[in-house]
């Protein structure tokens, strides 16, 4: 599989929380993006406490011997129980970490094309197929103005300018831990998986993103050309964008 990532703080922000991570593993790729909450330093801790914690957590599975046996989605939902438990030690051990906080959204990608994707927050993962010409949110936000799109009173589209856009309801970092959303997904030949954080699907479209793909199916060229159109939006937030494509 082919893939790539960046990540930047953008324009108005002053330095970046968010941070993401694509690490191989035997024959199969660990994914993992992060947009952390909470301020000043505070939001960087969150996000990358939990890529740590949960590429550690997985990676041991994946490499035990008995890795034949295991539940891949109890891996995931297991590694995020264990990145939300080590982000509120941090929030307990200063006033200055109060609210310490993250979304994660990632997965354990394989070029069999059988994937598990997880997610927390509002950072998401999208399935885009250059053949069919089409691009699917695998992902449900955890967030406010989702409920209000769910429950009929927003657009999809209203919801990308709501003025309470940014208030999520769930993240890792909480004494109540709920449980993250598991996804399995089947890519074809010449799919791609796009992970990214809000400061992405906050400024560019579903379909501006299915069009940057299809004009350029290498992951690195596809990653930068969405980037530049944030910044041409104002890049109002810090934007991280990871692909894989199936060969």
């Amino acid at each position: 599989m082919k893939y790539y990532g960046i990540s930047d703080k953008g324009i108005v922000r002053k330095e970046n929380q968010d941070c993401f991570s694509i690490e191989e593993i035997g024959d199969v790729l660990l994914l993992v993006v992060c947009d952390g909450m909470g301020g000043h330093a505070a939001g960087r801790l969150a996000s990358h406490l939990a890529d740590e914690a949960f590429r550690n957590y997985v990676r041991g599975k994946l490499t035990s011997r008995i890795r034949r046996f295991m539940d891949t989605r109890k891996i995931l939902q297991d590694g995020c129980r264990e990145a939300n438990s080590i982000i509120l030690q941090y929030s307990e051990m200063s006033e200055e970490y109060a609210g310490l906080g993250t979304t994660l959204v990632g997965g354990i990608l394989s070029e069999s094309g059988t994937s598990y994707l997880v997610n927390v927050g509002d950072s998401r993962a999208y399935q885009l197929s250059a053949g069919r010409k089409t691009i699917v949110q695998i992902t449900e936000d955890h967030s406010l103005v989702q409920t209000y799109v769910n429950a009929g009173l927003i657009t999809k589209e209203e919801a990308r300018t709501h003025p309470r856009k940014n208030i999520i309801t769930r993240a890792l970092g909480g004494d109540v831990y709920e449980d993250a959303d598991i996804f399995e997904v089947k890519m074809q030949s010449g799919d791609m998986l796009l992970f990214c954080s809000d400061g992405l699907s906050n400024f560019v479209t579903d379909d501006e993103i299915l069009q940057t793909y299809l004009l350029h199916p290498d992951p690195e060229e596809c990653c930068r050309d969405l980037l530049s159109q944030t910044y041409a939006r104002g890049a109002g937030d810090n934007v991280t964008i990871a692909v894989v494509v199936k060969p």
